[in-house]
């Protein structure tokens, strides 16, 4: 009769003191630069580790998080069902084995949160490279000592990525994601290799897609004809024109993030705002930085409308904020989540809509007519 079947009679109670021990498994890495620690790596570490202790692997409890950070537990999946088995009664194994103890967790509160839930259910955390096993009082030390350097060294990587977007955008490259009317272009080193031997990409260019700049060019001149963003969004919709989002038609606030763009006037506008860890949900939530730590660059290059059609928006946009705020009296204002019932040189109506967390249920309210069709 195997190890395995004797456990399931025992009932998950086989003594931790005994030589023998079934073990679940956890591997992590965040992005291909980890290639030296991929999932396959650390899973042949632990097994080496359980096979040198007469332990077994319980193959079913054996996971895994492909391309997640570790700065917080938000989307590990593979970790999250563990620590659901762990609880269950009888539990199915009575350790966890990780690589290293940066593979659970690169921020100290979650590592410690991780350990102290597993070992309240009976499950002892080991590393197999770090020598830690939380059975030894003497290792339960050791996981905040490392739990430090793991979230030290996150901060480390995050300065290091901050000043490599820094320099790119100096250069007049993204700092990455996607833009509306811009297609991105990598720009590789003529010479130079990256990763696994691959061209090293030197920055990414924003080339202006002519069919969404003639898009944006719309945009800017029906709000000069006095139209509202809704409005906008109305007329593209009925033309056909495909939005920004796949999923979604073409909206508000969509129109009012274009009229908005430094870019379309040929300016690359970095580092606006910051990730910020909530330390009560885990998550993190992006705050908006001062100004005077933005970095505005000029590019001609990315200018889709013209300099002189970009200031008169603007300045349009900004006498209709400066109403909206000089006379907030009561009521909702649905652009800044402020106050508001009457507004100089603008329509303020009731409009009745559907409410969407209660299908059936109407509701009333003081809409302005710039967000109106």
């Amino acid at each position: 009769m195997s190890n395995e079947s004797n456990s399931s009679k025992n009932g998950g109670s086989q003594p931790l003191g005994a030589v023998y021990a079934r073990c679940a498994v956890y591997a992590r890495f965040s992005s291909d630069l980890q290639r030296d620690t991929s999932t396959q790596d650390q899973f042949r570490n632990c097994r080496g580790l359980a096979a040198r202790k007469n332990w077994n692997v319980v193959d079913e409890y054996v996971r895994s998080d492909e391309g997640i950070s570790g700065a917080s537990l938000d989307d590990r999946t593979g970790l999250l069902e563990l620590i659901a088995a762990a609880k269950q009664q009888p539990r199915p194994f009575d350790r966890l084995l990780v690589d290293d103890t940066s593979r659970l967790a690169r921020n100290l509160e979650d590592a410690i949160r991780v350990v102290k839930t597993l070992e309240f259910y009976g499950v002892h955390v080991v590393s197999a490279t770090q020598g830690i096993d939380t059975q030894d009082r003497s290792s339960r030390s050791l996981i905040a000592l490392f739990g430090l350097m793991d979230e030290e060294f996150l901060v480390g990587l995050a300065d290091k990525v901050h000043r490599g977007q820094l320099g790119r955008t100096l250069e007049g490259y993204t700092a990455g994601g996607k833009s509306y009317g811009y297609k991105n272009n990598p720009i590789y080193h003529p010479t130079r290799k990256g990763l696994h031997g691959s061209k090293a990409v030197i920055g990414v260019e924003l080339l202006i897609i002519e069919e969404e700049a003639a898009v944006i060019r719309l945009i800017f001149d029906l709000y000069e004809k006095g139209h509202g963003f809704a409005a906008i969004a109305k007329v593209l919709n009925s033309r056909g024109i495909p939005s920004p989002s796949t999923r979604n038609p073409w909206g508000a606030s969509s129109i009012k993030g274009i009229l908005h763009n430094e870019r379309y006037h040929g300016w690359l506008v970095w580092n606006k705002t910051r990730k910020v860890r909530n330390p009560e949900t885990g998550r993190k939530e992006r705050r908006t930085r001062s100004a005077d730590e933005w970095v505005r660059v000029h590019v001609p290059e990315l200018q889709i409308v013209t300099e002189e059609q970009w200031e008169r928006v603007q300045q349009h946009l900004k006498q209709i904020g400066a109403r909206f705020k000089a006379h907030e009296v009561g009521g909702f204002h649905p652009e800044q989540g402020i106050p508001f019932q009457r507004v100089v040189g603008l329509r303020a109506m009731w409009r009745q809509n559907q409410c969407d967390s209660q299908p059936g249920k109407e509701i009333r309210g003081q809409v302005c007519s710039l967000w109106l069709p």
